[in-house]
């Protein structure tokens, strides 16, 4: 989780200016005692997960492609985990991770490889959605080749999301920016346009938006539910501070796809 973290708020570290500054694997055994019989751990086989090598190339082109509609400036350390024009063998983990090495190196334990994996705080997500894996480097050595591919850099274009639906994390989101509009008395009619949605962990999600409105901004959040049913909304990163033209493109991104989108009226008379 803490990659994760640094992931985002190195490659956005913004504030947005009103202020808006600060959305494991678990391991199942079951013990059985029997008389004359010490504890016993039983574990659930998983079923192993089979993926092509055309397959692989085409998701992880669609995930390159995913960040990149994002970020708008691809972030190094996800743009250097594939170089144009350089040829990978593809493996696979049995697990729905794909991994890729460098013509001529071998997956073996101590080495990185890059990949496209379910983090071990997403490991207990059913059904995660392929943009919400993790893509960066790992250490892996267990994988089984699948083929290999050239890379060539995706032609950008709209991904393909699914509509979103209103969740307690959505609502947090809404809250958070009332709050702070109406804390610098910016009054007006505000539309909140959702863009990223990924859940990082059981109970956190990632969320970007863009607000227009009397002005027009970018935000980035971690929300995190906790056991007492309540949210907590934490900017992780943001328009106006540092990169005001990259947080409009962001924005503008983020509106094209019209994932959801909602209102907010702030008047405080």
């Amino acid at each position: 989780m803490r990659d994760r973290v640094m992931h985002i708020v190195e490659a956005e570290r913004l504030v947005v200016d009103l202020e808006i500054t600060g959305q494991e694997r678990e391991s199942k055994e079951e013990k059985a005692e029997a008389a004359g019989q010490s504890e016993e751990v039983s574990t659930t086989r998983k079923e192993v997960v089979e993926i092509t090598a055309e397959e692989a190339r085409e998701r992880i082109a669609e995930l390159y492609n995913y960040y990149q509609w994002f970020y708008v400036r691809m972030p190094y350390d996800i743009e250097f985990l594939l170089k144009e024009g350089k040829t990978y063998n593809i493996y696979a983990d049995g697990c729905g991770g794909i991994f890729w090495m460098e013509e001529g190196e071998t997956p073996s334990a101590g080495f990185q490889c890059a990949g496209i994996y379910k983090s071990e705080q997403q490991e207990s997500i059913v059904d995660l959605p392929w943009y919400g894996y993790t893509m960066e480097s790992s250490y892996r050595s267990d994988l089984q080749k699948i083929g290999s591919m050239n890379w060539r850099k995706p032609e950008l274009s709209k991904p393909q999301l699914p509509s979103l639906l209103e969740d307690g994390y959505v609502r947090e989101v809404e809250a958070y920016i009332r709050n702070e509009l109406s804390e610098k008395k910016k009054d007006g009619t505000y539309q909140v346009y959702f863009g990223r949605y990924e859940d990082l962990g059981r109970d956190v999600r990632s969320i970007s938006v863009a607000v227009t409105g009397e002005e027009t901004f970018y935000l980035q959040c971690w929300v995190t539910k906790y056991e007492d049913g309540t949210y907590e909304c934490l900017p992780v990163g943001g328009s106006y501070m540092g990169e005001k033209k990259a947080g409009m493109e962001k924005a503008e991104r983020i509106i094209q796809l019209g994932r959801l989108v909602t209102e907010l009226e702030i008047n405080e008379f």
